[in-house]
């Protein structure tokens, strides 16, 4: 069930009688042969014109057929790396160790049947991939089959935002009942092994999984406008909850290979946001907190025990990128006059940093150095580069609040994909759709068109 969009673009959406789990659907993929990006050199910095002219050659038409997977389907794991939280992982880092196609080209779509700025899949290790938009939560196998969908098992409303959903190191889904309070974890199947319900504690919003599964989640408290953590172990008891700030906001949670949990919070300070950065310790305990000028998301976190901290400001002397001593609570680096950039940076092995702006894609090195700049593929103040992941090659994958995708290899623009954007950009100008890379080395993005888009 294909569809042609502008620019010469095939998609192809899972058939609706899919959804139900046993049933059976065609899945057609389609040939796609994305066109070169053109990469202007006088839209912003010390701009890389280079592009790789090495471009997907067009898919030969196939389609196939098969049975939606059923409940008591166990497919082999892939050998590979599983993609089990956002950003990978709990240092937030974006980094795979699996390689991607030099040259991906589309694979399938599937049609999430709503339109949702913030979709982040996850992937399990036998290529599953799970996706929460607009109050339902999807499982589909990795060549777009509806495996299961939960529209009401949790609530009329659903689950909460992207950043509330994850798979424990067995697989099973944890994610957030935003009607009953509670977090939930779920088998592959979609059945339920348990709950914690927190009730009275608000919105209950950015969750985090642990290496012993161990699960942080933030809520609103149950006074107006506070900020709480909760740690839930892998049982489901509720371990401690700890009182964060008063009239603030949630971006995101990271932590460290001993357990530490660094919480970003938003609060405005009358002509500016400013991000508070909290670190709680393992048994709830705060540690200290930091101010900076900006708005920014959770700290990536390096292995070395430093961590990046991008922040989202105009204005003049406040630091667009900090790099933190996570022990001494010190400064080591505060770089300036970077411009807007987009918090949400990737981390590769070599402890390289990968920033989004409005001029394309820059890396920093350990110690705060520029190393270089890719530019974009036009000058327009909503086009963002966002989001970057790492490929075990070094590619960087990296959205854009236009629709693109980009791979960026050797400091250069080695391919780009167009998705079905509709036009209609990311109204905070800066959160493009999370990806993610299967342990098959497939790529999965979402779009605001309310597609599922995998390319490989």
């Amino acid at each position: 069930m294909g569809r042609s969009a502008s620019g010469g673009m095939a998609i192809a959406a899972i058939a609706s009688a899919a959804i139900a789990c046993g049933g059976r659907t065609t899945v057609h993929v389609e040939p796609t042969s994305p066109d070169a990006a053109s990469v202007t050199g006088d839209s912003g910095p010390e701009v890389d014109s280079g592009h790789d002219s090495a471009m997907p050659d067009a898919a030969a038409d196939a389609s196939y057929e098969q049975d939606v997977a059923s409940e008591d389907v166990q497919w082999p794991a892939i050998p590979g790396d599983p993609w089990r939280q956002y950003r990978h992982d709990a240092r937030r880092t974006g980094l795979s160790t699996v390689t991607v196609a030099s040259h991906p080209i589309f694979a399938w779509s599937a049609d999430l049947e709503c339109k949702s700025y913030d979709v982040a899949p996850v992937v399990d290790a036998t290529g599953n991939v799970y996706v929460a938009a607009c109050g339902v939560v999807w499982s589909l196998d990795n060549k777009g089959a509806v495996r299961w969908r939960e529209p009401e098992v949790l609530g009329d409303a659903g689950w909460a935002p992207y950043l509330a959903i994850a798979l424990t190191s067995d697989d099973r889904l944890v994610a957030v009942d935003v009607i009953e309070s509670s977090v939930k974890v779920l088998e592959p199947t979609g059945k339920l092994v348990h709950a914690t319900n927190l009730p009275n504690e608000g919105n209950l919003g950015a969750l985090l999984l642990s290496a012993d599964n161990s699960v942080y989640i933030t809520s609103t408290g149950p006074a107006l406008d506070s900020v709480r953590l909760h740690a839930i172990n892998e049982a489901g008891a509720l371990l401690w909850s700890a009182d964060l700030a008063q009239s603030a906001q949630i971006r995101g949670l990271s932590a460290d290979n001993e357990g530490n949990v660094y919480v970003a919070i938003a609060q405005w300070a009358g002509a500016e946001w400013t991000t508070l950065v909290k670190k709680v310790s393992a048994d709830g305990k705060g540690a200290w907190t930091q101010t900076w000028l900006g708005l920014g998301f959770e700290p990536v976190v390096a292995a070395s025990g430093r961590a990046w901290l991008a922040l989202h400001t105009t204005a003049k002397e406040a630091p667009n990128l900090v790099l933190l001593d996570l022990a001494s609570e010190q400064a080591l680096a505060k770089i300036e006059n970077v411009g807007l950039v987009a918090p949400l940076p990737a981390l590769g092995q070599d402890q390289i940093l990968y920033v989004g702006t409005p001029w394309g894609l820059s890396a920093w090195a350990p110690n705060g150095d520029k190393l270089w700049m890719v530019g974009s593929l036009e000058s327009k103040a909503m086009d963002l580069w966002t989001g970057p992941v790492l490929s075990a090659d070094g590619t960087v994958i990296v959205s854009d609040t236009i629709g693109f995708l980009h791979g960026i290899r050797d400091k250069k623009i080695a391919w780009s994909y167009q998705r079905d954007w509709q036009d209609e950009p990311d109204p905070n100008g800066m959160l493009g759709d999370q990806v993610a890379i299967g342990p098959d080395g497939t790529i999965y993005a979402g779009s605001y068109s309310g597609l599922l888009y995998a390319l490989r």
